[in-house]
């Protein structure tokens, strides 16, 4: 066994990735399970997220062949959650042995893992949004985030209830007519729109899968409907948004930054297209940058923070060790 372990956890609302590392910066194992982005209060949802976090740590074990998660103590450990970080402490403290843990949001990790620890930007779109951005004094800043309720412009759910909101504005003739009427309620296999929101209110369609109806509004818009162009457009500008209010509260010099892209909104070109418009016209210097790691090694670059170990000679075997993030161009 290899003599210190680390362990990035990034655990979204789509998703859950765990990866092992050495000393040396070897990825010795990755798991992945289900979403483990609701909070940890709702009906049951301890249980779930424990189950789920269990089930990827277990994977990424069995991957390094390393024994049982009982028996495995390691060094450092970050995880990064989508929500709700400091009540799922609880959660990763009662399943796993470490000298160090550490948990909490999303977004630091995804710029982690995109810059390889060097100061920048990175704004998230995926079924929420947020942006966040570290300086080169150690300054700190974030935007968004604050969930489906009282936020998240710009990302996948709020495009969706938006989509929803303009059909219904179509239905009660107090908007204009649009495809995404009829796309809402073939896209949930409903007769009737109010089926589709008394679903939705009774728990029995999810955030996550009201969330999907994204691509369809995408698709709409694609087709020329102007009522979707116009939400698609305005979450390209949602996210130029957040990105300019950490530019405003970090000492970058001039407008130069470095900005890195993550979550499915940005596979989307219409979105990615009006995000760089947006954002270039107040921060002309701006320059995006290729992720060099997906959020999971981010989170074990932040593991290794946290035990005092990170040192730069493992970003290269980090490099040897793991496959570069798909590329956004190119997508429709």
């Amino acid at each position: 066994m290899p003599l210190h372990l680390f362990l990035g956890i990034d655990a979204g609302h789509g998703h859950t990735d765990a990866v092992i590392g050495d000393d040396d910066g070897n990825v010795l194992g990755r798991g992945q399970s289900g979403a483990s982005g609701e909070h940890p209060n709702e009906p049951g949802a301890f249980d779930r997220i424990r189950d789920v976090l269990d089930h990827a740590i277990r994977e990424a074990l069995d991957q390094a062949s390393l024994g049982s998660i009982h028996w495995t103590t390691f060094a450092g450990v970050h995880a990064a959650m989508a929500s709700a970080p400091a009540d799922k402490t609880a959660i990763l403290a009662d399943l796993i042995k470490s000298d160090r843990l550490d948990v909490g949001a999303g977004a630091p990790a995804a710029l982690w893992g995109a810059s390889a620890g060097e100061p920048g930007v990175v704004v998230v779109g995926g079924i929420g949004a947020v942006a966040y951005g570290e300086a080169w004094n150690g300054a700190k800043a974030h935007a968004g985030g604050w969930g489906y309720l009282f936020g998240g412009e710009g990302g996948g759910f709020w495009m969706a209830a938006e989509g929803v909101r303009a059909a219904a504005a179509a239905q009660d003739r107090i908007g204009p007519a649009t495809l995404l009427l009829e796309r809402a309620r073939q896209h949930f296999g409903h007769a009737s729109l109010e089926a589709v929101t008394e679903d939705f209110y009774a728990r029995r369609i999810s955030r996550d899968t009201l969330a999907t109806f994204a691509e369809r509004v995408y698709a709409c818009a694609v087709e020329g409907d102007v009522r979707a162009r116009e939400i698609v457009e305005r979450t390209g500008q949602a996210l130029a948004e957040l990105v300019w209010s950490v530019r405003s509260a970090l000492p970058f010099p001039t407008e130069a930054m470095a900005i890195a892209q993550a979550g499915a909104m940005f596979r989307l070109r219409l979105v990615r297209d009006t995000f760089w418009r947006e954002l270039q016209a107040e921060l002309p210097l701006a320059r995006p940058i290729t992720p060099r790691f997906d959020p999971a090694v981010g989170a074990l670059i932040g593991a290794y923070r946290a035990a005092g170990r990170f040192r730069s000679e493992l970003l290269a075997r980090l490099e040897d060790c793991v496959p570069p993030p798909q590329r956004l161009d190119g997508v429709a």
